[in-house]
Parts: C-alpha cells; structure tokens; sequence
C-alpha cells in the first residue's frame, strides 16, 4: 500500500516507504502524520545522490534508499526530510568516478565521508555551500588538483581529513574566527610554506602535515596557539632554527626536513619530540636522541 497513514510509534520500523502519490522524491520516512506532504525525502537532496550514483558506476542501477540509511534523514522546519550524513567508506565496491558539482546543493549535510575509496579528479569548489557542515572525509582516494579556499574555509567545519590522495599546489588561507580542531593533510604532494593564517585557528589541536613537499621556515605564532596538542611535519624540506617556543606544544613531530641549529632544552618537558635526518648539528640536551644528522665537515 502506498502513502500508508500509521502511528508514529512504529516509524523506526517502517523505514523508507514507497509514496509517488504525494512525494516528488517518490519515497517517505513518515513521521505518523496525517498531512500528504508528511515525511517526503526532500527532492534536491533526492536529485544529488542521483548524480552521484550515476557518476559512480558500481552504483549504477540503484536509488538513494539503497545507499543511505534512514537515520541519516532529518526534518526541517519545512517538514520535509534533508540529508544530514552521507557516509560512505570502507565499502564494497568502492565509488570509482569524480565527485559531481550538484554535491554542493547537500546543504544540510553535517557529516560527509567518502574516504578509502576510487574518487579521482578535484574536489568541487560547490562543497563550499555545504555551510553547516563540521566533518569532511574525503582520505585515502585519488583526488588530485589543488585544495578549494572554500572548503578550507566552511564556518562550522571541525574536521578535515584529505590526507591519502595526489592534492598538490599550496594550503589555501585560512580566513579568521574558523572552528577547525583538526586538519589531516598529509600524504599528499602539496608544496610552497605553511600559510600564517594558520595562526588564527584558535582552536586547532592537531596540524598533521607529514609527507609532502612543503618548505620554507616553520611560522613561530603556530607555537602560540593554545590548543595545539600534535604538530606533525615530518618529511617536508622545512629549514630554519627551532624556536624554543615549540615546547608550548605537547607532540612534534620533525623527521625528514632541512632543520638546523640548536634544540632548547624545554624539549625535555614535552611528552613526544621527534627530528631524525635533519642538519641539527648544535648543541642539544641530553634527553633526546637526535638520530642520524646531516652535518658539513
């Protein structure tokens, strides 16, 4: 029976129902109300996993229902149902295409991860109106091209994990009064220096980095930031001296880069400090072990 009328204390059992009498979108997750409208998937949110799975050829064939779970469906205040997580990692067979630009109308979307996939091509700039969005995982797929200023930028967005793919060119800049606690980055082929607008991500608590080809000097106002717990930068070509402000921060992460000069004793206080295969060829304390040293005769 389509469209069925039911109360609402069963609404978890039921799931998505057939409805192509009331709902553009041609399904419900009904809500136990009486009016025709009550509980329709929302119809642009519908159309973008459409895209999506036509551009994903493992997915060919399907619907929307069969990739999304239910739960992942909330009501607005116009009473119609918007997507607010598309997770879709770690599975079998992997999405293998690039990420359609009508992914930007998910606009309700809080929660996106697509990692551990085949998803190759750049990331679309349209993922910057996806404004109320907090966590994005696009790790471990075969996205390459630059990293767009707009999602670096999103206002609610705490996470960001793009770590894994073939991402190259510079780290965007970061605007001011942004929420991110974590940034993933590493295993990549990004390259040029760490932007200073870092310095503004008051809430930053780990800066992951390692394995790409970034330079130039360390920026001294990243040690400032409070909440910064782990600070990975290993494997870059990092030069300059080390700040004895780096002992703010309570894991450093350094191996692998062209640092030289001298290492504070303060270092000795912190909980992690690594810095294998550099030019560290002054004095250092006699709590850490430097490892292998690049040092001229």
């Amino acid at each position: 029976l389509e469209c069925p009328i039911y109360p609402e204390c069963i609404d978890i059992v039921l799931g998505y129902q057939k409805c192509s009498q009331y709902c553009e979108s041609g399904y419900l997750i009904g809500s136990g109300g009486m009016e025709q409208d009550d509980g329709c998937l929302n119809y642009n949110d519908w159309n973008v996993l459409v895209d999506m799975i036509n551009e994903f050829d493992s997915f060919r064939g399907l619907l929307p229902i069969n990739i999304v779970d239910e739960m992942h469906w909330k009501i607005d205040l116009q009473s119609e149902h918007r997507l607010f997580e598309l997770s879709m990692h770690n599975i079998y067979p992997k999405l293998e295409g690039e990420l359609p630009i009508s992914i930007g109308g998910l606009d309700s979307l809080q929660y996106l991860d697509l990692s551990n996939n085949n998803i190759y091509g750049s990331i679309p700039n349209e993922i910057g109106n996806l404004t109320v969005l907090e966590r994005i995982k696009l790790s471990y797929n075969n996205l390459d091209s630059e990293i767009p200023k707009e999602i670096v930028n999103l206002p609610l967005l705490k996470n960001l994990d793009l770590f894994g793919n073939q991402l190259s060119g510079n780290i965007p800049d970061f605007n001011e009064g942004l929420l991110l606690e974590e940034i993933k980055l590493y295993d990549n082929n990004l390259s040029g220096a760490i932007p200073a607008s870092v310095s503004s991500l008051f809430n930053l608590r780990q800066l992951n980095l390692n394995k790409n080809n970034l330079s130039g000097t360390i920026p001294n106002d990243i040690f400032l930031l409070e909440n910064l717990f782990i600070l990975k930068l290993a494997f870059n070509d990092f030069s300059g001296e080390i700040s004895s402000q780096i002992c703010n921060i309570d894991r450093v992460y350094l191996d692998g880069n062209n640092l030289n000069g001298s290492l504070p004793e303060c270092i000795c206080n912190m909980n992690y400090f690594s810095i294998t295969n550099n030019q560290i060829c002054g004095d250092y304390p006699s709590c850490i072990d430097i490892g292998i040293q690049v040092c001229d005769p």
